[in-house]
């Protein structure tokens, strides 16, 4: 393992990409906040000998919106998105908007730009890089995530069935790059230490195929069951630990939506002040995984699937919603 550590310190830190300081042309915050080597290199190789590139996109954003207008904003949605070639799905309420979306690689910008008031502030994670080759190739073309823009208006764009009150998504906990989770995960499984609770908040078919050591796996169908387990999670807690409750509550799932409303419980109604959360989700860890890669390759000039496999602290498939596993 510490052979790729020691490769990626070799790989200099490389600098903003000049898509910054192109004059007229600002990049949403959202798209400046998660860019990456990896994806600057995605969205600038273009369309070469007649491949295609698309992007996967999960995105999602807390913020109000009015009831009255969502019939409106989901037309404009349609139309704008639309003409850009983006297929997915998308969930807008009240509560805000949530979606897994695939953008032809010329559009990412475009994309960025549209509908600011959402998509300013809204968490952008970029996940697998599709290529469609040419027909005539002897490759598998790649299986297709989605065949239409399906755009659904909902109470909420995530179901929660929390009745006990307010949760205000503002105060969730602190959010870790993939990084710095993979470093304090590690820590933590190396000195066993149980006042640490790892959750994995996703439903139990999803960690059923895949999940970070050391989880504890809410056992649960839908998400609107999660609270009624999370309280018999924390009370085995104190069982075993003398009464105390975590010192600690580190959580994941697939993009982060999930982990707002969780943290936002675990704050503010089960008195747990030290939670974090893996900023983007399983998706953005593998973006990580894909940029340690790449660096070792680049310093190495060869790749080595079995080093990233073993560098992982993900063992097995992620579950993303849209038929695929990745």
């Amino acid at each position: 393992m510490r052979g790729l550590w020691d490769a990626v310190r070799l790989v200099p830190r490389l600098r903003r990409s000049s898509l910054l300081e192109l004059p007229c042309q600002r990049l949403p915050v959202s798209l400046l906040q998660h860019d990456t080597l990896y994806q600057r290199r995605s969205f600038t190789t273009g369309e070469d000998a007649g491949i295609s590139r698309r992007q996967y996109i999960s995105l999602y954003n807390y913020t109000p919106l009015d009831k009255k207008k969502l019939p409106k904003l989901r037309r404009d949605m349609r139309e704008q998105w639309g003409d850009l070639g983006v297929v997915g799905r998308i969930y807008i309420a009240e509560e805000g908007i949530n979606g897994q979306l695939v953008v032809p690689e010329t559009a990412v910008n475009a994309f960025g730009h549209s509908f600011p008031r959402l998509l300013r502030d809204a968490k952008l994670f970029y996940g697998q890089l599709i290529e469609d080759k040419p027909r005539n190739t002897e490759e598998i073309k790649p299986a297709e995530p989605f065949h239409k823009l399906d755009i659904r208006i909902r109470d909420q764009i995530l179901h929660d069935g929390f009745e006990g009150g307010p949760l205000d998504l503002q105060e969730s906990g602190y959010s870790l790059p993939p990084e710095l989770w993979h470093q304090k995960l590690q820590e933590r499984n190396e000195m066993d230490d149980s006042s640490t609770l790892v959750l994995d908040v996703r439903n139990f078919y999803e960690h059923e195929i895949g999940r970070f050591d050391g989880a504890t796996r809410i056992m649960v169908d839908t998400f609107r069951d999660t609270f009624d387990a999370l309280d018999e999670i924390l009370d085995q807690h104190e069982k075993e630990h003398d009464g105390q409750k975590p010192k600690e509550v580190m959580m994941y799932c697939t993009g982060g939506i999930r982990c707002e409303k969780v943290g936002a419980y675990l704050t503010q109604y089960k008195g747990i002040s030290n939670v974090q959360k893996l900023h983007g989700g399983i998706v953005n860890y593998m973006r990580f995984l894909k940029e340690q890669r790449q660096a070792a390759m680049d310093a190495r000039g060869h790749s080595d699937d079995a080093v990233e496999e073993e560098f992982s602290l993900f063992k097995g498939k992620n579950f993303v919603f849209d038929q695929r596993c990745v």
